[in-house]
């Protein structure tokens, strides 16, 4: 079975440089190194993800981008 590898986003304490890397969902934050002073001192950010849903099997109908009551012409 291959290994899930997920890009994870870090800070680094010591410089203040953000950077990113392809880690095994076992590597620790703690013990991550800093690509850019090689210190040990780098905190995991929370990362935005886009998804695309599947609309074909929603029973939602789609957005017109507003909703009203009438009066602007439509439809």
């Amino acid at each position: 079975m291959e290994e899930t590898v997920p890009i994870y986003e870090y800070a680094c304490l010591e410089c203040k440089e953000q950077f990113t890397l392809l880690q095994s969902l076992s590597a620790k934050a703690e013990e991550t190194l800093c690509p850019h002073c090689g210190k040990r001192k780098s905190r995991r950010l929370f990362s935005t993800f886009a998804s695309k849903a599947n609309t074909e099997t929603s029973s939602s109908p789609p957005s017109t981008g507003h909703s009203h009551s009438g009066g602007c012409g439509c439809g």
